[in-house]
């Protein structure tokens, strides 16, 4: 029997299957070292789809499923001797079909999990860059009002600081003795923001409440002077501050947001901000 097996193979083109799997696994390494060269890079599920049908293994070494492509070869040339040995025709056709068609599916599945893990990867990677730059401009403020706070000052702030930068306020409550001065606008302000409909922007701001609370209960909380003739909400705040700056009191301003910042440079308030170096303000 297997003498008889043999001689079928001998008579088949079983020369031409050996070099046509050398061709394949051939083909199969490259795209796997294109593969790693991809590594960071998305993938296409119909390129993966094509390079599967024209060469077995490949959609799956293109798509980082290294170990898939091997064993796809390895089906697919069982499937190539089988139609050898098999003399129905629809069968042959049947079988070659599935051989190609199944695992092309398959690699193009592979190369969209292959594209969902780089797009997570990127997207913690930029969430991370976010958060390390945040905690920079973090420590450029508490650095900043520190230094002020060490000299005498007392702190004013706007309702942009108080809801994004309410840490800053919290580790400086923990680490220094000052009054936290606080523009009646802005308690207007937060009072109309907590009723927003977005969650983050009420949260902040119920966060930024939270501060302002923990200042009173230390009876460290103070109110700068309002004037209702000034319309617009930026400079109300900074002219309140002005107003107890002019009656004596050492004040530094915290806003993340620049034109205020430069409007109270303008009166002579000195404005801390995230690009803080030391001996500045």
């Amino acid at each position: 029997m297997i003498i008889n097996l043999l001689k079928d193979l001998a008579d088949s083109n079983i020369a031409l299957l050996f070099i046509y799997t050398f061709a394949v696994c051939t083909i199969n390494v490259l795209f796997i070292y294109i593969g790693k060269w991809l590594k960071d890079k998305s993938r296409s599920a119909r390129l993966a789809f094509f390079l599967q049908i024209i060469s077995p293994g490949s959609g799956y070494a293109y798509a980082s499923a290294v170990v898939y492509s091997w064993i796809n070869i390895g089906l697919f040339v069982c499937a190539l001797i089988s139609m050898l040995l098999i003399h129905s025709d629809d069968m042959k056709a049947l079988i070659f079909l599935a051989s190609l068609l199944i695992p092309a599916f398959g690699s193009a599945h592979y190369a969209n999990q292959a594209r969902r893990r780089i797009h997570q990867k990127e997207k913690e990677k930029k969430q991370q860059q976010r958060e390390e730059k945040m905690s920079e401009i973090m420590n450029a403020y508490r650095h900043g009002l520190l230094e002020h706070v060490q000299r005498g000052y007392h702190v004013a702030v706007d309702t942009n600081f108080l809801m994004h930068y309410h840490q800053v306020l919290f580790q400086l409550y923990q680490e220094a003795r000052f009054d936290l001065y606080l523009h009646p606008t802005v308690f207007g302000e937060l009072e109309g923001l907590k009723k927003s409909s977005d969650w983050n922007t009420r949260n902040a701001a119920q966060l930024g409440f939270d501060i302002l609370e923990l200042y009173q209960k230390a009876h460290r909380l103070q109110w700068t002077r309002k004037d209702s003739r000034i319309k617009d909400a930026d400079q109300r705040i900074v002219m309140g501050i002005a107003s107890e700056v002019k009656a004596g009191t050492l004040l530094v301003f915290a806003s993340h947001d620049k034109g205020a910042r430069i409007l109270a440079r303008s009166l002579h308030i000195p404005a801390v901000d995230p690009y803080y170096q030391k001996g500045t303000g």
